[in-house]
């Protein structure tokens, strides 16, 4: 992915790291909540606030196929991002610039702004009501390279993740990012997103845009939204072509 001069390369994919790639070191205690003094690393967070679309957004409820009805489903990722080694640089602007990027990019991705909802026939849909996508800040007490080793550490990943408690589905927002800041200059996004909303391509095609929005690009590809195409007739009917 090309990078413009004098631009940090912010949410590069060259630094795409998917949850499942990556390994965190077993030593690293349990972590409860943002402080835990048995604990050798800490991850302190801020306040959650919403970063809404940057622009009005279409309104009204936005379908979801048959497929997207069974996996209903909250999917975690971390992406990981060094500090620039050779310029000594850290990212202390990355926060803001995440955020205010996320608002622009919301505006191509607005349904991930709605809510789930259930339709008069039972169905879910998304209330594209431009509510937004939670957004935390957080601080960890270790440098990146500290937490990587060999085996994963689901405590640890989840303090690297925003979860919103929520007893269904139709309360947890569709998307949050939480950037966690390093004490080594680099830092974390990690993203939670449902599964309804995307696939891991489709996920990553949005880590992607969100990216060249951060860096002043305008979109690679931009994101086709229309799911009615593979909605299901009424009756079914299979048509042969001649």
């Amino acid at each position: 992915m090309e990078t413009q001069q004098n631009n940090p390369s912010y949410l590069d994919a060259a630094w795409l790291g998917w949850l499942s790639c990556m390994r965190l070191r077993p030593d690293l205690g349990r972590m409860e909540g943002a402080a835990n003094d048995n604990s050798p690393v800490q991850v302190k967070r801020g306040e959650p606030t919403r970063v809404k679309p940057a622009e009005e957004i279409s309104k009204g409820l936005y379908f979801l196929n048959n497929f997207d009805q069974n996996i209903a489903v909250i999917m975690r990722t971390l992406y990981f991002y060094r500090s620039d080694e050779q310029e000594k640089r850290g990212n202390d602007e990355a926060t803001e610039i995440i955020r205010d990027s996320l608002s622009k990019v919301l505006v191509h991705y607005y349904p991930l702004a709605g809510r789930l909802a259930v339709s008069p026939v039972g169905k879910l849909v998304v209330e594209c009501t431009g509510e937004g996508v939670m957004f935390v800040e957080a601080d960890a007490n270790c440098s990146m390279e500290e937490i990587i080793g060999e085996i994963e550490n689901v405590d640890l990943v989840k303090q690297l993740v925003f979860d919103v408690p929520g007893s269904s589905i139709l309360e947890v927002p569709l998307m949050t990012a939480q950037v966690t800041k390093f004490n080594c200059g680099g830092f974390c996004i990690g993203m939670s997103m449902n599964h309804c909303m995307a696939d891991g391509l489709s996920a990553a095609e949005f880590v992607n845009s969100w990216g060249e929005t951060a860096r002043g690009l305008p979109l690679t590809t931009a994101p086709f939204l229309d799911r009615t195409l593979l909605e299901a007739q009424t009756p079914p009917m299979i048509e042969v072509p001649p």
